[in-house]
């Protein structure tokens, strides 16, 4: 039976000693760790041309210039972080990576070693002919940062976002071959956003794969956050509101009952959302690149669908409901569209000086020989001090 894998904890949160402020019961709890994790993350540049509020990487702050990184040291950062985490996939930002003058050679080197290459990008640049470029090194997918927040010419809205969005959309879709996804910070002040941005990347879900919201929320949020409930959350509720999904798997935080990753695979007929992959489909996916290639799955230009995995859905009450709403409300030339669903919980400090911070972190870089989780790197520079990825 698929619930004895001994891949995965299929008990109840509860069960496992844990007391989720999200009911976890029914999700799949990622095992991923700090040593056998699907992502790599590395950033080759700090240089960036714009300067977004509140970068992570203090691109922001006056008079930060920035800097390359040796491409000696960064192919080692990757081979190290090969070695460490047993990756299947490098995500690769900055700063701005388009801008690192080495970038072809870095992907190539990660290509090498059989890694699959995600870019993490603001998008400037990115024209028809450089994604040709990244497409033939085997580039799967890049992830952009579009919003209102960002200080570009004409954009003050989500509206005006959507252009410069719609802009990338067809851009992917004449190149093909690479997989799109968008980025979105949110704070509780931008819950309105979701209004605009939902209905956008739901009618672009033949060519957006994820989309993934940066929950943002204050650094000295002292507290850990007992007893905060999933749908008390303005910006999970919402989400759920607008998007009408369910949630599917998630990691946990280091320090309280909370989640730091929260996914959802939403299935699509057009740009109508006909339901959500449940914990049983998202582990089968996960189970079935393990058992093939030894390493837990992040990014892939491939398709994971296998006798297994199909037969695994069949015995998943989501997948069926699902699957009677398509032949409810598909229209003719409706094709179903999978479009993943992520929302990532910011650290918070704690009285004790400590951050509750994500468990198994897929985005820790390496600083100073140790995985430091990269949303952090800067504060801990400034603390002097070192805390490593769980």
């Amino acid at each position: 039976m698929y619930a004895t894998d001994p891949l995965y904890d299929w008990r109840p949160a509860r069960d496992r000693g844990a007391t989720p402020s999200i009911d976890t019961s029914r999700l799949l709890r990622l095992p991923w760790t700090r040593d056998d994790n699907p992502n790599g993350w590395i950033e080759p540049t700090t240089r960036c041309q714009l300067k977004c509020p509140g970068c992570y990487r203090a691109c922001d702050a006056p008079g930060f210039e920035g800097e390359h990184f040796r491409l000696a040291k960064a192919k080692a950062d990757v081979d190290e972080l090969i070695r460490r985490r047993r990756i299947n996939a490098l995500s690769i930002a900055g700063g701005e990576p388009l801008l690192y003058p080495q970038l072809d050679e870095l992907i190539a080197h990660a290509r090498s070693r059989g890694l699959e290459v995600q870019l993490v990008s603001n998008g400037i640049g990115l024209v028809d002919e450089r994604l040709k470029e990244l497409k033939e090194l085997g580039v799967a997918r890049i992830m952009i940062h579009v919003d209102r927040h960002q200080g570009r010419p004409g954009i003050t809205t989500e509206e005006q976002a959507n252009l410069l969005r719609r802009e990338h959309c067809e851009t992917f879709r004449r190149v093909g071959g690479v997989a799109l996804g968008f980025i979105q910070p949110l704070s509780t002040g931008d819950v309105d956003d979701l209004e605009v941005l939902v209905p956008f990347f739901k009618e672009n879900a033949d060519v957006v794969s994820l989309v993934t919201f940066n929950r943002l929320q204050p650094l000295d949020d002292a507290a850990p956050p007992q007893g905060r409930s999933g749908e008390a959350d303005p910006i999970i509720t919402k989400l759920q509101e607008t998007y009408g999904l369910e949630w599917a798997a998630y990691l946990p935080k280091t320090h309280s009952d909370d989640v730091s990753w929260l996914y959802s695979q939403v299935v699509l007929s057009g740009s109508t959302v006909i339901g959500s992959l449940d914990a049983k489909v998202f582990g089968a996916i996960q189970d079935a690149h393990r058992r093939k290639t030894g390493q837990y799955l992040f990014a892939s230009r491939k398709r994971h669908l296998s006798l297994g995995t199909v037969g695994r859905a069949l015995t998943s009450p989501a997948a069926w409901r699902t699957l009677r709403n398509w032949r409810r409300v598909r229209r003719p030339g409706d094709r179903l569209r999978l479009q993943l669903v992520l929302v990532i919980n910011t650290p918070t400090r704690l009285p004790d000086g400590n951050y509750d911070r994500c468990e198994g972190c897929p985005d820790a870089m390496l600083h100073e020989g140790r995985l430091v989780p990269s949303c952090l790197l800067e504060i801990l520079k400034g603390e002097q001090r070192v805390i490593e990825a769980s």
